[in-house]
């Protein structure tokens, strides 16, 4: 069980350190233009204590294009993501009429997120060690388990941790509303939702608000935890 704030769960070594490096910087948790944390503060934050391993990878990654050299600070930046590059997002799905069922099924999703985000910051900032090891477990069913109705059981035990009863009963009401509707969008495979929430709950534990926030705003919405 982990009781370190600091610590990262125990699942996520189900993936290289390689691939979830390349996956906090691809989905924006670290916004394109940022510069890295430090090879031994992402030791820190990944509980990888391998620093030439650390290393090697972010000069695959540099190779690769992932990451940019600041040629004035020698330090390594995020690049945007190809699919985000030359592209404008447009206006909030809340912005926008609800007149279709996909319009509908937007509108829930990024009010499900909106609270999702609240919670993560606040537990990135005040979880308890109960919290964490009440998390790791939800999260690790959800590994066991491999399903939709695992995945949303972590989602709904993020709201329940943050530590509001009125907070909680309006994402249940999210939940219930969304559910009777069908979305028209390809859902992720269940690994990379598995890992989404994975690395979801590693900013948490690393104390990592901004970037644990980032990930629910970039990641949960697209990971659709209805059957």
């Amino acid at each position: 069980m982990n009781v370190d704030h600091t610590t990262p769960p125990a699942v996520a070594s189900s993936h290289s350190f390689a691939q979830r490096l390349e996956h906090w910087i691809t989905s924006g948790a670290w916004p394109a233009g940022s510069t890295l944390p430090s090879v031994h503060e992402l030791g820190r934050i990944f509980a990888d204590q391998d620093m030439a391993g650390i290393q090697e990878v972010l000069d695959g990654l540099l190779a690769q294009g992932v990451l940019l050299l600041d040629t004035e600070t020698g330090r390594l930046t995020a690049r945007a993501p190809a699919s985000a590059r030359g592209s404008d997002s447009g206006p909030s799905d809340l912005d926008r009429s609800h007149d279709s069922a996909e319009d509908r099924v937007r509108a829930l999703s990024e009010a499900r997120n909106a609270l999702l985000c609240q919670c993560v910051r606040h537990l990135s900032a005040r979880a308890t060690p109960e919290d964490l090891e009440h998390l790791d477990f939800a999260l690790g069913r959800a590994v066991t388990g491999f399903s939709t109705e695992s995945l949303a059981a972590f989602d709904r035990e993020l709201v329940l941790r943050a530590g509001n009863g009125l907070m909680l009963r309006i994402y249940d009401r999210l939940m219930s509303l969304g559910s009777a509707e069908k979305s028209p969008q390809p859902r992720p495979s269940l690994d990379d939702q598995i890992l989404a929430r994975t690395e979801l709950l590693t900013a948490i534990c690393a104390q990592e608000s901004d970037a644990a926030t980032r990930f629910a705003e970039s990641l949960l919405k697209t990971c659709d935890t209805r059957g």
